[in-house]
């Protein structure tokens, strides 16, 4: 019989980007595709401001759209999910 995975495993094996801010916009989690995304490991980042990291305005715009409208929002080939 299997074992149940821990969330953060399940999150970690996902392809897609998943970032965790909190409302000051302070990096609080992310997986190993957002650490490829950014080129950075979380350890590195942590408690960083998103923005401080991210320094692409067009990807900050669709961050910001999602986070205001709480909707996915597509960026090149992947999705911004909130």
């Amino acid at each position: 019989m299997e074992t149940p995975h821990s969330l953060s495993e399940i999150v970690d094996s996902l392809v897609s980007a998943i970032l965790v801010t909190d409302t000051d916009m302070q990096l609080h989690y992310m997986n190993q595709s957002a650490e490829e995304l950014i080129g950075s490991s979380f350890a590195r980042i942590k408690n960083q401001s998103i923005h401080s990291v991210i320094s692409s305005p067009h990807l900050e715009t669709h961050i910001e759209q999602a986070l205001t409208t709480r909707q996915s929002h597509v960026a090149r080939e992947g999705q911004l999910t909130v």
